[in-house]
């Protein structure tokens, strides 16, 4: 397919190695990396059933997920630059072979820090968060109504803050100061995330908090990375809506068997008062969309697969 083409394309891009070049007399060095942490994760994870003859029922599905985890931290002296990529991609199809692939997974997000170290563990820090994802959504069960797309929506956030790093595993942020924009790339997709109607773009100022757990080694053989996010919006022109606080919390656990087969184990919460869920009843025993609300939005998947670290 196009997009796993195109995922592909970018986990190569972003494995490219980062060179520093300084400049000595008239002549251009190559200098150490040694200052930079350059590691990683990327795999692919599988599930399928099938069923011949079965008694008590059910329907053939086979569904898989490539996934990358990227880092490239820099330190030296008293500057920190952090930076993280995330990338999902998955598909399921259900039932016979020409039943039509859905999306399970579809993320892309883009983590860069840059600190300066001003007390023991507290740094002044300047913080960007980006996400959007790949690939067009569907309303399902109708495969006919796309309700978002590449860069529809897309989330950027930059703020300033104070960042508290207690040691090599935690990481946490709080910024007084932050500023988010909401983008999308056509009007039909403008209330349904929390733009004003005929929108393409929204501009929020509020405070941002961020807590970062990574470890590859909590036990033996199983590591975790482990993102909070928190916005409240000072602005947002509904009054009663400024006390709410938008959740992002995504955790990942990797579960190493051998070199390369591991089992993965992700879960992603979401809640954003502004976007508008389809809630459903049951009328007259047929499923029915009886309008729309902010929801929590909850997604966890269990795989196994390939992995490689780095």
């Amino acid at each position: 397919m196009r997009i796993t083409k195109y995922l592909l394309l970018i986990l190569i891009v972003a494995l490219i190695s980062v060179n520093q070049t300084n400049a000595q007399g008239n002549s251009i060095k190559v200098d150490s990396i040694k200052h930079w942490d350059i590691n990683g994760n990327f795999g692919l994870n599988f599930n399928q059933v099938s069923f011949v003859d079965w008694a008590k029922g059910g329907e053939n599905s086979i569904s898989g997920t490539s996934f990358a985890n990227l880092y490239a931290n820099y330190k030296k002296n008293r500057w920190e630059w952090m930076n993280y990529l995330l990338m999902t991609y998955g598909l399921m199809q259900q039932g016979n072979d020409d039943a039509v692939l859905k999306k399970i997974e579809d993320r892309i997000e883009l983590n860069s820090k840059i600190g300066y170290k001003q007390w023991e563990n507290l740094y002044w820090s300047f913080n960007m968060n980006f996400k959007t994802q790949f690939a067009p959504g569907y309303q399902y069960p109708n495969d006919s109504v796309k309700v978002s797309e590449f860069l529809s929506p897309a989330y950027l956030i930059l703020s300033l803050g104070i960042d508290y790093k207690p040691n090599n595993y935690l990481s946490i942020s709080f910024s007084p100061l932050a500023g988010r924009f909401i983008f999308v790339g056509d009007t039909i997709y403008s209330t349904r995330y929390g733009l004003p109607r005929g929108e393409t773009a929204k501009y929020d100022f509020g405070w941002y908090f961020t807590a970062n757990y990574k470890h590859d080694s909590i036990f033996t053989n199983v590591g975790v990375a482990s993102k909070l996010s928190l916005f409240q919006n000072y602005t947002d022109k509904n009054v009663d809506n400024r006390m709410n606080i938008d959740v992002d919390w995504q955790t990942q656990f990797l579960f190493k068997i051998n070199t390369w087969l591991s089992a993965s184990f992700n879960f992603h919460l979401i809640y954003d008062h502004d976007i508008q869920i389809p809630i459903y009843d049951t009328v007259k025993g047929k499923k029915t969309l009886i309008g729309t609300g902010p929801r929590t939005q909850f997604m966890q998947q269990l795989g196994i697969g390939i992995v490689y670290k780095f």
